[in-house]
């Protein structure tokens, strides 16, 4: 303690501006084209299935029909989206302009 060999200094961070934050529709645009980026990547690069560092394991998960309908959970949503009244669906669903082709497909 005695000798002074050892300094401290702390500088406190500086407050960014209140006007310089950004706003919900800010981070809501900038998360949207930071997905659609990371979309296009990932699209362009060929499908190679499921890895363990970098290798495929082939046959890990299997698209085949369990027998089981995906009717019910279909009906269920429809439901549940039909129900929702004034600003919900806003809430509810992320607002989002429509694709020009699907991009993933769903194993009925």
């Amino acid at each position: 303690m005695g000798s002074g060999r050892y300094r401290f200094e702390y500088e406190a961070p500086r407050a960014r501006a209140l006007s310089q934050q950004p706003t919900a529709t800010d981070r809501a645009a900038r998360f949207l084209q930071m997905s659609k980026e990371a979309e296009a990547r990932g699209l362009a690069e060929p499908f190679v299935g499921v890895t363990t560092g970098g290798k495929v394991v082939p046959g890990l998960f299997p698209i085949r029909s369990t027998g089981v309908s995906t009717e019910p959970v279909r009906k269920a949503a429809v439901a549940f989206l039909n129900a929702l009244t004034g600003r919900q669906p806003e809430v509810v669903l992320p607002i989002l302009p429509p694709r020009t082709g699907p991009p993933f497909s769903q194993a009925q």
